[in-house]
């Protein structure tokens, strides 16, 4: 096994030009990440496994692991957190996450399965399920697959 590039992310919110023009509009909040690639690599078309650490394995690993791929434009790696319109519903964290299995893995990690992941750059953000945790709150543990 590899231990996985960790970055500090930023959260963007942007407005559409429409917004200011009519008052009519999207705005939008992303999760972004500077430069274009992970330093750490997998091979894509099969099965990645990963094994993440947590304070214990007692709770469902869906409820606080979030693995999700990045869209890359210009210099950075970004990821669509929530979008707000004037005249439509407001989404959020449901955009292009990817589905995993996972099980309990020794006393306090997960054995996590991905299937068939297509190459691009992706990005593991990791909740503490028992407390409320601001610090690490916008650290990103990425990869990219080839």
């Amino acid at each position: 096994g590899v231990k996985l590039s960790r970055e500090n992310g930023t959260i963007k919110t942007k407005a559409g030009a429409s917004l200011y023009l009519t008052g009519i509009g999207k705005v939008k909040s992303r999760l972004t990440l500077k430069g274009i690639k992970s330093t750490s690599k997998a091979v894509g078309g099969s099965t990645t496994r990963l094994i993440i650490k947590a304070a214990d394995n007692k709770t469902d690993p869906n409820s606080f692991i979030s693995i999700f791929k990045f869209e890359v434009k210009g210099k950075e790696r970004r990821y669509q957190l929530a979008e707000a319109g004037t005249l439509s519903k407001t989404e959020s964290n449901n955009l292009s996450s990817v589905e995993y299995k996972a099980k309990k893995y020794g006393e306090s990690s997960y054995y996590i399965v991905l299937e068939d992941l297509t190459a691009g750059e992706y990005g593991i953000v990791i909740g503490d399920p028992n407390h409320e945790n601001t610090k690490n709150g916008m650290k990103v543990t990425t990869f990219t697959v080839e």
